[in-house]
């Protein structure tokens, strides 16, 4: 169970670029909210949970930056 309540803590919910993601797919940071666009942003995580194009928000898991 302490496995699960890790991964749990680290799901959190963030501003999220127009544009839809599927649950798994490498999400970034652009400056002011997630997108799937690796190009010139920072790598947040990957998708907890698939988001549809219109939602403002959508769920990450956080990952430390690994080029940094």
């Amino acid at each position: 169970e302490s496995g699960s309540v890790a991964f749990k803590n680290r799901v959190f919910e963030l501003p999220a670029a127009s544009g839809a993601w599927a649950q798994g797919d490498a999400l970034y940071w652009n400056g002011t909210a997630l997108t799937t666009t690796a190009s010139g942003n920072t790598f947040a995580g990957i998708a907890f949970e698939a988001k549809a194009t219109s939602p403002t928000t959508g769920k990450v898991i956080l990952f430390p930056n690994p080029t940094a």
